[in-house]
């Protein structure tokens, strides 16, 4: 949605850095009901949020890579970064601070799963189903 995008531009760009991080995205339009856009909106702002805190200390830069699709009735958002990358010990169920838990309640609220993905850097890959049954400007057969 545009929504998501517009989203992730207006976080990053109230970081000191964000002149230094490149930000991709690639996310196809399909709607939402209210609730679960706002539920969405609130994980996406706290996963940006901690990647702009965390991700790129001591760096000069860096890259985040946001993607978001719709396949049948399954929503697939992935959030990924290129930083110094999230310690084995920081979990949804274990967080020095309270982002972490919001985002796992969160998604328990629409009832979807959500994991973390560890190598060059961090990808958060969240997945839920909707009640929307194809993609926006997607012709049906």
């Amino acid at each position: 949605t545009g929504y998501l995008s517009t989203l992730v531009d207006q976080i990053v760009a109230t970081f000191p850095l964000h002149e230094s991080i490149r930000v991709e995205k690639r996310i196809d339009e399909f709607d939402l009901d209210i609730k679960r856009l706002q539920t969405l909106g609130i994980i996406v702002n706290e996963l940006i949020t901690n990647i702009m805190k965390y991700a790129f200390v001591g760096r000069k830069g860096g890259a985040i890579q946001v993607t978001g699709s719709l396949e049948g009735r399954r929503v697939r958002l992935s959030i990924e970064d290129d930083g110094n990358g999230m310690p084995e010990d920081i979990s949804f169920e274990r967080s020095p601070g309270f982002g972490l838990m919001l985002v796992h309640e969160m998604t328990k609220q629409i009832q979807g799963s959500i994991r973390i993905e560890r190598g060059a850097g961090t990808r958060v890959v969240l997945e839920f189903e909707t009640d929307v049954l194809s993609a926006a400007g997607v012709a049906a057969p």
